[in-house]
């Protein structure tokens, strides 16, 4: 399923490149690629301009929590925190957090709803690094910031 997400994106690039423009211009045209999980924590205003504009962003980071918000196979709704962070010296860290809204039938599994002998090959496992590819559907207001919330397009453990 997540191989067709990737189809579905190579078709697009394909189509928009046989116009005049560059194959890296059509890419950046639907990919912010200075969007980095950094960046966007540390900036609601790029949160907002990405998500007026619809365009999709590239994260690299570990999965902090999960939930499910509808179990349901049909309706499936998860939820996972992804946060990367950079040293500063010795002493400090920064972190940097967004939320990545997986729907749909296919996530179905993904996330258990406890803990089990036997692990699902398809779960999304906390603690884990992953690539996410996806576009800003909301801004999240915490005590500690404002993170984005992205809907999942491409998700793969690396």
């Amino acid at each position: 399923m997540l191989r067709s997400v990737l189809l579905v994106l190579l078709i697009a690039l394909c189509g928009i490149s046989v116009s005049a423009e560059t194959p890296f211009q059509a890419l950046s045209d639907i990919l912010d690629l200075e969007a980095s999980l950094k960046a966007v924590s540390t900036d609601p205003a790029l949160i907002e301009e990405l998500r007026d504009n619809q365009r999709l962003v590239l994260f690299t980071g570990t999965i902090a929590a999960r939930k499910i918000i509808n179990g349901d196979e049909a309706d499936f709704i998860g939820e996972l925190e992804l946060i990367d962070g950079e040293w500063h010296g010795t002493s400090a860290v920064s972190m940097y957090k967004s939320y990545l809204r997986l729907e749909g039938p296919r996530y179905y599994g993904t996330i258990p709803e406890r803990r089990s002998r036997r692990q699902d090959p398809r779960e999304i496992e906390t603690n884990t690094r992953y690539l996410v590819i996806g576009e800003v559907i909301d801004l999240r207001r915490e005590d500690r910031g404002v993170f984005p919330v992205i809907n999942v397009m491409f998700l793969r453990r690396i």
